[in-house]
């Protein structure tokens, strides 16, 4: 290990600070838990269409037709996106533009 660091550093006592940090240990990476990896599960849609994301882009600048909102809309499967835009964010608003 101190003939690989020799190689790119060089400073008075480094033989010294190497032995040290390897017989400390303290901030070795072997010392260390190892880290915590959450596991995803990733689904892949089995049709187009099977699995559509819609979220808001808010706030925009109102419109001349009075649209604030845009309603968007993407298939996971194929990537398909529509764009809706709507003058409010109520669900009654949301379901006509849907339909």
């Amino acid at each position: 290990m101190l003939c690989y660091l020799q190689a790119y550093a060089v400073w008075q006592g480094l033989a010294k600070d190497v032995t040290e940090k390897i017989v400390d240990g303290a901030d070795c990476e072997v010392n260390q838990p190892p880290p915590v990896v959450a596991r995803l599960d990733i689904k892949t849609p089995n049709r187009p269409f099977g699995w559509v994301v819609v979220d808001f882009i808010i706030p925009l600048p109102l419109t001349m037709a009075s649209d604030q909102y845009v309603l968007m809309a993407v298939c996971h499967l194929t990537g398909w996106a529509k764009m809706i835009p709507l003058p409010d964010k109520h669900a009654s608003t949301v379901w006509v533009a849907m339909n």
